[in-house]
């Protein structure tokens, strides 16, 4: 780390450098370290425990935005928050994770273990984070093992000159499942990315993002599944909707590392361009070293078709009714995932508010 820049989101197998799609270069100046997380959880969850091998595992559990950023969280972070789902655990309700960032400038971290059989979902809430901050980061790294399962969902709506750093790493132990939700709505540069290693056999990495780049907006991502084991599967897909000036870079790898035969790897971006002066980049990407799998990648990219405007003219729909309608409907795909009625609702009216206040 060099005066304040930290080099981020490093694509797994690089590619020519003057695409400039290898990597993000990161102003982390304003980063300081203040604020506080706080965790509602049901009894059964416990905020300590982490036996000595445990830990040394989290520590080295690799993460999406990669070593930097890491060492960035390591020198600023001024909350951590451990949370131990212990063997057999079936949560009942969901943990809930709410960063109280009220300074300017505020990062937190989270270390989950889910220790064997057990199942917990966690939902980092960012939706009500003070519009004026400027700087806002949060870290979760996460070891899950062997039969456990993992739902992490993260839901952020930020301030339009607020910058964040979001980084994940998980590690998937045996016949284990690592599910991540995410939605971006708001911020003027989003950084994000996740790391699932599916370690164990017949381990499972189930990602879906949705994002909204606002005009002027700048958002760069990686998600990396790697293929450790045997029989391991990954779906990771993004929906996208990209507004004026804006920029956008999604990277998105399956690799297969020798060993994992008989693994699965899905990846695919669908991006909807509701004006021309943007520029948008996306990689699917496979890199592999073992023949007996089967990967697929694909990209998106495009605006509303005319047979759809002219249909929905037709049924007294105005154009700007059209175009809220079709953004909308990318980011409720994703919204419906997160399977929590209260939240589906609050991010659903957070959605449809930011459409009237524009129409106002």
């Amino acid at each position: 780390m060099a005066d304040n820049i930290i080099t981020a989101n490093r694509l797994p197998g690089i590619t020519w450098n003057w695409l400039k799609m290898n990597d993000v270069s990161i102003d982390a100046g304003g980063i300081k370290g203040e604020g506080t997380l706080a965790v509602n959880a049901p009894d059964n969850i416990k905020f300590s425990g982490f036996d000595p091998e445990e830990a040394k595992a989290l520590t080295s559990v690799e993460t999406g935005m990669g070593k930097e950023t890491e060492e960035l969280f390591d020198k600023f972070v001024a909350s951590s928050k451990d949370i131990l789902v212990e063997k057999g655990v079936k949560s009942a309700s969901t943990v809930l994770i709410k960063p109280e960032y009220t300074k300017d400038s505020s990062v937190g971290s989270v270390n989950v273990v889910a220790r064997e059989d057990s199942d917990v979902v966690l939902i980092a809430d960012l939706t009500e984070i003070d519009q004026n901050i400027s700087d806002v980061g949060i870290q979760t790294k996460i070891l899950i093992k062997d039969r456990a399962r993992v739902k992490l969902v993260q839901l952020y709506n930020l301030g339009k000159e607020t910058s964040l750093i979001s980084n994940i790493g998980a590690e998937v132990g045996e016949e284990a499942r690592f599910e991540l939700i995410q939605i971006f709505l708001g911020g003027k540069n989003v950084n994000a990315g996740c790391l699932a290693c599916l370690k164990g056999d017949k381990a499972s990495y189930y990602e879906r993002t949705g994002y909204k780049v606002e005009t002027g907006a700048k958002y760069d991502f990686n998600y990396v599944a790697r293929h450790e084991g045997k029989k391991t599967e990954a779906d990771i897909h993004a929906n996208g909707v990209m507004y004026q000036d804006s920029y956008k870079l999604m990277r998105q790898t399956i690799d297969f590392l020798r060993g994992c035969s008989e693994s699965k790897g899905a990846e695919r971006e669908e991006v909807l361009l509701m004006d021309e002066n943007l520029v948008n980049k996306s990689i699917p990407l496979i890199l592999c070293k073992e023949e007996d799998v089967e990967g697929e990648h694909g990209a998106s990219i495009g605006k509303i078709s005319d047979e759809i405007l002219f249909y929905l003219r037709a049924r007294g729909l105005s154009d700007e009714s059209i175009y809220d309608l079709m953004a909308n409907g990318k980011i409720l795909t994703v919204i419906s995932e997160i399977d929590d009625a209260e939240y589906e609702k609050k991010l659903t009216d957070i959605l449809v508010g930011e459409t009237i206040d524009e129409e106002e």
